[in-house]
């Protein structure tokens, strides 16, 4: 026994079945689990709550915030400082282990005018894997705003 078809029941053409469902394709996709630090800094950039007043090199006063690249040069820095850069040499050696968190929320434009996604959370070892291997597959999980991702993580620790 299974379920069966009305009697009037035609299966619809796929030409039917598009024009029934134009957006089909762009709007359910699979995102990716896994993405290089290569793919994941053309889709998307540091977030906003990560981006630090820019000061002047001799001190004085902020002119601003970091740009996006920025905040990437100093997680990496911070990364080999902190904690004898024991998260930069496990990186550098079995990769990332721990999921980066992508929110699908558009940040400012960037210095070149496109907007992208965030890094909700893991800069550091973005950064990291960017430095030793820009090619080498982080996990990832994707939300749907930086909120989102901060909710999840919140949960799940």
């Amino acid at each position: 026994m299974g379920l069966s078809q009305p009697e009037n029941f035609k299966k619809p053409s796929r030409a039917e079945a598009e024009l029934n469902a134009p957006h089909l394709g762009e709007q359910w996709q699979q995102l990716p689990m896994f993405m290089t630090g290569n793919e994941i800094m053309q889709s998307h950039q540091a977030s906003e709550w990560d981006r630090m007043p820019k000061r002047p090199a001799r001190g004085g006063v902020a002119t601003g915030l970091e740009s996006h690249a920025d905040v990437m040069d100093r997680k990496l820095t911070e990364s080999k400082k902190e904690g004898g850069g024991k998260l930069y040499r496990s990186v550098a050696a079995e990769g990332v282990q721990q999921p980066v968190h992508l929110s699908h929320q558009f940040g400012r434009p960037d210095s070149s005018g496109t907007r992208k996604g965030q890094i909700a959370e893991g800069h550091h070892r973005v950064a990291i894997s960017l430095d030793t291997d820009p090619n080498r597959y982080i996990p990832v999980i994707h939300h749907n705003t930086v909120d989102d991702a901060g909710l999840y993580i919140l949960d799940n620790e």
